[in-house]
């Protein structure tokens, strides 16, 4: 192991805004030196320092903490989506109705079905809107929405993937460690780039 170690800095503001009582806890387990790349906007991680076991277990309470929070937005996005699409299907069908010439031509001589045909029309627009409403909140368009849904499988398999090796190397002994430490700081990265990638989805779901 030499030169910079690799940073921590995403995988801390991640648990500070998912799961700060594990980050709690790591403040108090960890080396206190270790304190000043705890805090959310704190150290990078980038000093040439003997802390790359404590940075493997920040990175594993990310990974564990990224797991259910991307599971969490996956079943609200699926919700949300599956819950736009059948208010358009309405939305599209009410507008066709209101919109077709039979209706057309008996509202032409009745009172009574131009307002039913005026109502049904206005029905098709306010499902219309309630369907982009629910893609649309946080003022993230639906297709930006819908791209970043199709993301948090990816992100949930490389999460996964990453963890289970940290962990295998978290149970070894320091010497390992230290012949590993280059494919170990590989995966610290990898974390602190999902890490990144993930706080920037997940608020558009949950």
């Amino acid at each position: 192991m030499g030169g910079k170690l690799p940073q921590i800095n995403e995988s801390v503001n991640f648990l500070f805004k998912y799961n700060p009582d594990s980050l709690a806890r790591l403040e108090e387990v960890l080396p206190s030196e270790m304190r000043l790349y705890l805090k959310p906007g704190g150290a990078l991680g980038e000093d040439d320092d003997p802390f790359l076991e404590p940075r493997l277990k920040v990175s594993i309470k990310a990974l564990e903490t990224i797991i259910p929070t991307c599971e969490s937005a996956l079943s609200i996005g699926k919700s949300q989506i599956q819950k736009a699409r059948r208010i358009k299907l309405i939305a599209g069908i009410t507008t066709i109705v209101g919109s077709s010439a039979i209706l057309a031509t008996l509202a032409a001589n009745s009172v009574l079905m131009a307002t039913i045909c005026g109502f049904v029309t206005l029905t098709g627009a306010i499902f219309t809107f309630a369907s982009d409403f629910i893609m649309n909140s946080d003022f993230v368009p639906m297709k930006d929405k819908f791209e970043n849904y199709l993301k948090l499988p990816l992100y949930i398999f490389d999460a996964k993937q990453i963890l289970n090796e940290l962990l295998f190397y978290c149970d070894c002994d320091n010497k390992l460690i230290s012949q590993n430490s280059t494919r170990i700081e590989e995966l610290i990265s990898k974390t602190n780039d999902l890490a990144f990638k993930v706080i920037k989805i997940c608020p558009m779901f949950i």
